[in-house]
């Protein structure tokens, strides 16, 4: 299996699990390539079993370490061997889908920075023809903006994320929508099938499909609560970006990076980019946007990894501040209050409008 990002950072799967496989189908299927691929940035080969060294020390009950590699451990054992520093990389066959799909993400988040390119904390749309970035934390509404924008004919570029080089350049990262309770009830129309358990209950049942008994619990449970919705719903965004290649660069033309606060109306301000630089710093480091427990863990494993998390920090930071000085960067200012209608109305009333 051959995956492609940005028309840059290319991916080599050997060997794939039969439930991988469908995962990756399923999360990512419009960067997974048919053509042969003769060169990759980096490879991940399934074994049926890695072995480690006699001596080794458990960092967590996920974790271990034998003086040459770190080892994450899924919840049964199962072995990835993961640095930042090889090109290999090697999992057993048996190691659980979604938490490898969740270091994967992580690895090829940080080694596209090789190429000068970043994945960008942030929603990204065409709308009458004008590329426009909504960069920001987590849990501030990013896809809630998105969806007012579909809803009136825009096309999808990216919902948590999109790819962004020191010209401003944005390259689309097709991973479906994830939607919530509340966006359900706002966005009907994005929603196929609302049959969906809640994750605490769905985590069991993947663990336990031999107790019988439970597995009859869940269809009750699903009759019973049919429109009971818990768990993050995924909207295939093909049919919103039917005109977009993941191959092509679309030039930003407005980066509105937004912060939730306790104003009474909403505010906004023209930002420099050094200063957007930094505030995209604080959202990807200080709020862990995408720090997971592994990173923590290989940094005590190899103190050497001290110079991987300044090098990271550079480079995060040369690229948004060469890419921001050559886009409109606006710091939006909203009222914890505010709806996603309101928003939209004054991106395209204020912001926008001054573009025209």
């Amino acid at each position: 299996m051959n995956i492609q990002f940005a028309n840059s950072l290319r991916v080599k799967l050997e060997d794939v699990p039969p439930e991988i496989e469908k995962l990756l189908q399923n999360e990512i299927p419009l960067h997974i390539i048919n053509s042969e691929m003769k060169e990759s940035d980096f490879r991940i080969k399934f074994k049926k079993k890695i072995n480690t060294n006699t001596k080794y020390l458990y960092i967590s009950l996920l974790a271990l370490f034998d003086n040459n590699n770190l080892y994450l451990l899924d919840h049964k054992g199962n072995k990835f061997l993961y640095s930042p520093y090889i090109k290999d990389f090697y999992v057993e066959e048996n190691f659980n889908s979604e938490y490898f799909f969740e270091i994967f993400e992580y690895i090829f988040m940080n080694k596209i920075l090789e190429n000068d390119l970043m994945f960008l904390h942030s929603s990204a749309l065409k709308y009458n023809d004008k590329t426009i970035v909504f960069p920001a934390c987590n849990n501030t509404g990013k896809t809630k903006v998105l969806l007012e924008f579909l809803d009136d004919g825009a096309t999808f570029l990216g919902d948590d994320w999109c790819i962004i080089d020191k010209e401003s350049n944005i390259s689309p990262f097709f991973r479906n929508i994830r939607l919530y309770p509340n966006d359900i009830i706002e966005h009907k129309n994005f929603i196929k099938d609302w049959r969906v358990i809640p994750s605490f209950i769905h985590n069991y049942f993947d663990d336990s499909k031999e107790v019988k008994f439970l597995r009859i619990f869940k269809k009750i449970y699903e009759k019973i609560l049919l429109r009971t919705r818990i768990l993050p719903y995924k909207v295939d965004v093909k049919e919103y970006s039917y005109d977009i290649s993941i191959n092509n660069k679309y030039k930003a033309d407005l980066i509105v990076f937004y912060s939730r606060n306790n104003l009474s109306k909403i505010e906004h301000e023209i930002m420099n980019s050094e200063i957007a630089a930094r505030k995209m710093i604080y959202a990807i480091f200080n709020e862990n946007t995408k720090k997971p427990d592994f990173e923590n863990w290989f940094l005590f494993a190899n103190e050497t990894a001290k110079d991987l998390r300044t090098y990271m920090e550079d480079q995060y930071f040369s690229i948004m501040k060469s890419a921001f000085s050559k886009s409109k960067v606006v710091w939006l200012q909203i009222p914890r209050s505010a709806k996603p209608k309101d928003i939209k109305k004054y991106l395209l009333d204020e912001i926008l409008s001054d573009d025209v």
